[in-house]
């Protein structure tokens, strides 16, 4: 519903005939959210009916403890760097340019580091747009799930800039993961994964100066801080995102059907 499009007039009217003829052939959905809710309200016929199956991972990867280090992670924690972990592929949609022109805004810019692992058609464009607004970006490339899950651990601060994502993995993958987020309001599930100023912050490119602010006041909080935010962002995962408790759960309300 809050997506970013680049397009409109005839188009949008025939996209909406479309759905509106589409969606009211179903009896029922399973949606992962509030948003999704809202957009199946808006197009399925009134006496559908609606379960919340939330997106899921396998949580017991974001869990377990790790030994040892990674080097670029701690060599910029002797710097005092606060460090940014976005995971995702390097396209429009992902947000990663407009976010870089937040970041560079910020009074305390040279204390923040980003690391990125994914791959994509913008890697030059980003690496040229990071220097030209000086801000420092480490992008790792595509990484297997056992070392994404590690970067989580090693980093401070999980950040999902997109201008367009319906139901993201990764923001489950960070509440397991114990880390405070940072997303945009395009981010489809930020009602369930954000608790606004306790285990991270939404923001909205409509209002850049607010979301300079929240970046600013985000970066600049301390150990004990980010520890309870992450605290917090655990205890969401354990409530919304336990898989074996949600397909209990979504198995015991197909059957009552």
């Amino acid at each position: 519903m809050g997506e970013v499009r680049n397009f409109g007039g005839v188009k949008i009217r025939i996209r909406e005939k479309l759905r509106k003829s589409f969606y009211k052939k179903y009896d029922g959905f399973l949606c992962p959210g509030k948003l999704a809710f809202s957009f199946v309200n808006k197009y399925a016929s009134e006496d559908a009916k609606k379960i919340q199956l939330p997106n899921l991972v396998d949580e017991t990867v974001y869990t377990k403890k790790l030994s040892g280090v990674n080097p670029l992670c701690e060599k910029l924690h002797k710097e005092g760097k606060i460090i940014l972990f976005i995971p995702a592929r390097l396209t429009e949609v992902k947000g990663i340019g407009p976010f870089l022109e937040l970041i560079s805004k910020v009074k305390n810019k040279s204390m923040i580091s980003l690391i990125v692992a994914g791959e994509g058609k913008l890697l030059e464009q980003l690496k040229s747009m990071a220097k030209t607004l000086g801000v420092e970006v480490f992008f790792l490339g595509p990484k297997k799930q056992d070392e994404v899950a590690a970067l989580y651990k090693y980093t401070d601060i999980f950040a999902l800039p997109s201008i367009s994502d319906a139901s993201p993995l990764t923001c489950i993958e960070a509440l397991w993961s114990k880390k405070p987020l940072l997303v945009s309001n395009h981010v489809g599930n930020y009602p369930e994964v954000i608790s606004q100023g306790q285990n991270g912050y939404m923001f909205s490119y409509d209002h850049k100066n607010e979301a300079i602010s929240i970046i600013e006041s985000l970066t600049s909080k301390d150990a004990d801080w980010l520890k309870k935010a992450g605290d917090i962002s655990y205890d969401i995962a354990m409530k919304i995102y336990d898989s074996r408790k949600t397909v209990k759960r979504v198995k015991e309300e197909l059957c009552n059907e």
